[in-house]
């Protein structure tokens, strides 16, 4: 009985660590959605999310990129995702729900890709 007591409690603290280390999108505005054409500056394939670095045309300077967070690589992948989707230098658009805080972070809705491929994330 002492073993099983103690590996339900282990269960219960390693389930609840990983749980918390994971955030909401709250930090996102789903009632805003907003279209922008740049540039890729970067494209991250790996968990727990899978991030794009943005510039946005006629954008310059250090402070110009956004953070645009996706799902998943596992989620992502099954919506036709690759970690060849996107590379530094494409010319894409992107359709987002921007931070709250009016900092530049978003979450993705969609992207259209050079060739006119349109991935989805959220939709």
């Amino acid at each position: 009985m002492k073993i099983l007591s103690v590996a339900a409690v282990a269960v219960v603290l390693s389930v609840a660590g990983s749980a918390s280390a994971h955030h909401s999108y709250a930090i996102y505005d789903a009632t805003k959605t907003v279209t922008m054409t740049g540039v890729v500056k970067a494209y991250r394939w790996g968990n727990p999310h899978v991030m794009l670095e943005f510039v946005p045309a006629n954008s310059s300077g250090p402070d110009a990129a956004w953070e645009i967070e996706l799902q998943s690589v596992n989620i992502i992948s099954r919506k036709g995702w690759s970690n060849k989707s996107l590379a530094p230098g494409d010319k894409i658009e992107v359709v987002l729900h921007p931070a709250k805080n009016n900092q530049k972070m978003a979450s993705l809705v969609s992207v259209t890709t050079p060739s006119g491929q349109v991935l989805k994330d959220k939709a």
